[in-house]
């Protein structure tokens, strides 16, 4: 059995980052046969990821009156992620198919604090 592995990889916009991977016999399962011309995807998974970030500037916060609720104004430094993933696997007799979205939020209302949701 000789297999063929093929990924590709890419970032958008700084942002968005893209992978595509493939795996490929290159022999037919039944006949043993080398069938370079066709041979058959055993694996495919495609995966996207993206993370924003961002907070309160110094600046706004300190120019509120003391009174003010300056976290509401100026806004909350955070993190925040989400990523998809989906994964095929083919056998002689079935196919697999799963999908996976993860996410997480990262906050921090105090410097001294910070709270992580997942």
């Amino acid at each position: 059995m000789v297999i063929r592995d093929s990924s590709l990889r890419t970032r958008l916009a700084k942002r968005i980052d893209l992978s595509a991977s493939a795996v490929h016999d290159l022999y037919d399962p039944v006949t043993l046969k080398l069938q370079v011309a066709n041979p058959r995807l055993t694996n495919l998974s495609f995966a996207a990821a993206t993370s924003l970030a961002g907070g309160a500037l110094p600046s706004i916060s300190t120019t509120l009156p003391a009174e003010t609720d300056s976290l509401a104004l100026a806004g909350l430094p955070f993190n925040a992620s989400i990523s998809y993933r989906y994964s095929e696997i083919r056998s002689l007799s079935k196919t697999t198919k799963q999908h996976w979205i993860g996410g997480s939020l990262q906050i921090s209302p105090t410097r001294c604090g910070e709270l992580v949701i997942r």
